[in-house]
C-alpha cells in the first residue's frame, strides 16, 4: 500500500521584493509566508489577502556599516581615503535576522524555502545545531535565491548546505558549477517564476498604461538599484532629464534607495541622496506623462508598458530580457572599473548602449527609441543563459522539485509495510 500525503511548505524572505520572487511558487504549493520585518508582513497581508503570513521578531543587533550613496560611490570598493577623508562608517542597531531553524521548530514544515543570499541555512550537526535548538534532520530546506543579477554575492560556497538549489537558467549553473556547489547538493534549472504572466500573455501593454494614466506613446523605463552601485544618487536627474519630452517616464527606484534616503544613509548624513530624490520628485512634478514609484509596485507589469529600459547594475536588466526591448546601462562607475570587481557585468551590458558620460545619455535613450532592433540577437542569447525557459511554466517546475524534496524526506522516514 502506498501513502500520500500534502507536502508543507514555508517560504521565507526579509521583503516584499524576496516575496514577489516565491508568490509564484507559493501560488501552486500553498504554505505560510515569513518575515522577519513587520512591514513586510504588513505588506503581504495587504497585496495577497488569502495567504498565510507569519512575522518572526528577530531582534536587534549591532553592526558597523559603511555609509550608501553617492558621497562614498567612488571610494565605495575599498577603504582607501577620497579627497584626504577615509571612508565613512557608522555603528548602527539593525534588526537581524530570523534563523531557519526557528522557522522549522515553529511549524514543522516538511520544506523551508529561502530567498535570502546570505548563510541562512539550519546547521546541521555540532556546536551551531546544539545553539540555534537542535538540527531538524526532518525539514529540508530549499534556496530560490533573490534576484537574477550578475552581482557575486548569491555565488558562495555555503549555498551547499541547502538541499536544493532552484536555479533560473544556464549561467547559474555554470557559476555555481565552477565553485564545486553542485557536486555537493541537489540542484534544478527551474527558470524565473516570477516572469511566467509575461510568457502566458497575461501582462498586457495596454492595461498598464491606462492603470498609470498614461498615454499611448513611447515609453521609458528607468530602474536603478540600491546602494553604491546606483545610479539615482548622481545620475537620476540627468536620466529623467534625458528622456524625450515626446515619451511617457516611468521611475522605478530599487525600493532601498527610499528607505536609505529617509533612514539619512544615502550621501554626507542624508544630504546628497535627499537631493537627488527631491530633484527627481521636482522633474516628475512639472512633467506631463510622468510616474514616479518608489515603493512595491508590479516591476513586470512595469516592465511590460517599457518599450526601453534604463537601468545601472540591477538584475532588472536581466528581468528585461523576457520582452527582448532595447536596454540602456547607466555606468557612472565606468571610469573607476568598479564593476568588475563585484559581479560580472560585460556579458549582461553586450545587451544594450553603455553610457559612461552623463552628457550621452539622451543620445543612447533616442536611438534606443527609434532603432529597437539593435542589440536584439545579444539580448536573445543572454536571455536563454540567464533564463532555462520562459515558457510560463517555471513556477510549475519549481513547485514540482519542492514537492519531490519534501516528499522523498518523507518516504525515507515510514517504516516497512
Amino acid at each position: 500500500m502506498i501513502n500520500f500525503r500534502v507536502v508543507t511548505i514555508a517560504y521565507y524572505a526579509a521583503n516584499m521584493q524576496g516575496l514577489t520572487w516565491i508568490k509564484p511558487v507559493h501560488d501552486l504549493t500553498g504554505g505560510t509566508l515569513c518575515t522577519d520585518r513587520e512591514i513586510t508582513a504588513q505588506q503581504a497581508r495587504e497585496a495577497f489577502p488569502d495567504a498565510a503570513v507569519r512575522f518572526f521578531n528577530p531582534g536587534a543587533k549591532w553592526s558597523l556599516r559603511g555609509v550608501r550613496g553617492a558621497e562614498n560611490m567612488s571610494n565605495a570598493q575599498s577603504n582607501e581615503p577620497r579627497n584626504g577623508q577615509a571612508r565613512k562608517f557608522r555603528l548602527e542597531r539593525r534588526p537581524g535576522h530570523v534563523s531557519l531553524a526557528r522557522i522549522a521548530r515553529e511549524l514543522s514544515p516538511d520544506v523551508i524555502v529561502s530567498t535570502a543570499n546570505l548563510p541562512h541555512y539550519i546547521r546541521r550537526g555540532g556546536w551551531a545545531a546544539r545553539r540555534q535548538g537542535g538540527a531538524f534532520p526532518h525539514v529540508r530546506q530549499a534556496q530560490i535565491f533573490h534576484g537574477i543579477s550578475s552581482k557575486n554575492n548569491k555565488f558562495q560556497t555555503f549555498m551547499a548546505n541547502y538541499d536544493l538549489l532552484l536555479l533560473a537558467g544556464e549561467r547559474d549553473r555554470e557559476r555555481f558549477a565552477q565553485i564545486g556547489v553542485l557536486d555537493k547538493t541537489r540542484w534544478r534549472l527551474v527558470g524565473l517564476p516570477r516572469s511566467d504572466r509575461v510568457a502566458r500573455g497575461e501582462i498586457n501593454r495596454d492595461a498598464t498604461l491606462r492603470e498609470l494614466d498614461l498615454p499611448d506613446r513611447p515609453t521609458v523605463m528607468y530602474a536603478p538599484t540600491h546602494g553604491s552601485l546606483s545610479s539615482f544618487f548622481g545620475w537620476g536627474q540627468a536620466v529623467c532629464e534625458a528622456v524625450p519630452e515626446t515619451s511617457n517616464l516611468i521611475i522605478k527606484p530599487h525600493p532601498l534607495i527610499a528607505q536609505s534616503v529617509a533612514s539619512g544613509s544615502a550621501g554626507s548624513a542624508g544630504s546628497a541622496g535627499s537631493a537627488a530624490w527631491d530633484a527627481v520628485q521636482a522633474h516628475v512634478a512639472r512633467r506631463e506623462h510622468a510616474q514616479f514609484l518608489p515603493q512595491h509596485a508590479d516591476i513586470q507589469a512595469l516592465m511590460a508598458a517599457a518599450d526601453v529600459l534604463v537601468t545601472d547594475f540591477s538584475s532588472a536588466a536581466e528581468e528585461f530580457l523576457a520582452f527582448n526591448r532595447p536596454l540602456v546601462f547607466a555606468n557612472h562607475l565606468a571610469v573607476k572599473g568598479y564593476h568588475r570587481t563585484r559581479g560580472e557585468w560585460d556579458e549582461i551590458h553586450s545587451c544594450g548602449q553603455v553610457v559612461t558620460q552623463v552628457n550621452d545619455l539622451a543620445a543612447a535613450i533616442a536611438r534606443a527609441l527609434h532603432e529597437p532592433q539593435q542589440h536584439a540577437a545579444q539580448r536573445e542569447r543572454m536571455r536563454d543563459r540567464v533564463f532555462y525557459k520562459v515558457d510560463g511554466h517555471a513556477a510549475k517546475r519549481a513547485a514540482g522539485a519542492l514537492r519531490e524534496l519534501g516528499s522523498d524526506l518523507w518516504r525515507q522516514t515510514q517504516l516497512p509495510m
